[in-house]
């Protein structure tokens, strides 16, 4: 069976992203924040 899946997961300081094709990661990538910028938001709901 050909399954595909993107994941992301948000966090704090980086943001990680990866798209799989059956049980192999096709493409990764991680991006990250600037904790003074997150900061800045204050309170994000």
């Amino acid at each position: 069976m050909n399954s595909r899946v993107l994941a992301v997961n948000h966090g704090t300081t980086a943001t990680k992203i990866a798209m799989y094709y059956d049980d192999k990661a096709i493409f990764t990538e991680i991006i990250s924040h600037d904790p003074d910028k997150v900061v800045s938001f204050g309170d994000i709901i």
